[in-house]
């Protein structure tokens, strides 16, 4: 018998299944995202689970680019037809795992929504095959960054890469 506030397993609202999007939540939470009662708790979460996708700490969910850089339609409805159940706290059964993650929490703190939004827009033009000299224009084109945010940018990225090839 399921209890109020908790979601079916067979809820159709959701993209993924139940056990899945708590996984996820548990990561987002545990990174300090996840809230979703304003716009920039939203765009935090976003960018921070793209980047969870990338460090191979988080589920996978499909991300297009959008105004404000990658955006899940499937993740956030996954996220708002869970908000209101309560997830514990989740810890990793690998050292691999863990590393991952303390690896992403390191990479992601400190950073402004503008940052994360810079990073994972030129991250995923980048993953989506296009040249590097035109993922820069096509940055450009997008974000507007001045000189420090595309620097900026492009150090976190090698940054990013460098971490990632490492684990």
């Amino acid at each position: 018998m399921e209890t109020l506030n908790t979601p079916s397993s067979k809820n159709t609202s959701m993209v993924r299944p139940l056990h899945e999007v708590f996984f996820v939540r548990a990561v987002l939470k545990k990174l300090g995202v996840g809230k979703l009662s304003t716009f920039n708790y939203r765009l935090k979460t976003q960018k921070v689970q793209y980047l969870a996708q990338v460090f191979k700490v988080s589920l996978p969910y499909t991300f297009s680019l959008y105004v404000h850089g990658p955006y899940s339609p499937d993740l956030t409805k996954d996220l708002f037809a869970t908000e209101n159940t309560p997830i514990s706290a989740y810890d990793f059964a690998s050292e691999l795992m863990t590393e991952r993650f303390e690896r992403l929490e390191q990479f992601t703190s400190g950073k402004t929504n503008r940052e994360l939004e810079l990073i994972a827009t030129y991250h995923w033009l980048l993953s989506a095959g296009f040249a590097e000299n035109t993922s820069v224009e096509k940055f450009k084109e997008l974000k507007d960054p001045n000189e420090k945010e595309l620097t900026f940018t492009k150090e976190a990225i090698q940054e990013m890469q460098k971490i990632i090839t490492e684990l």
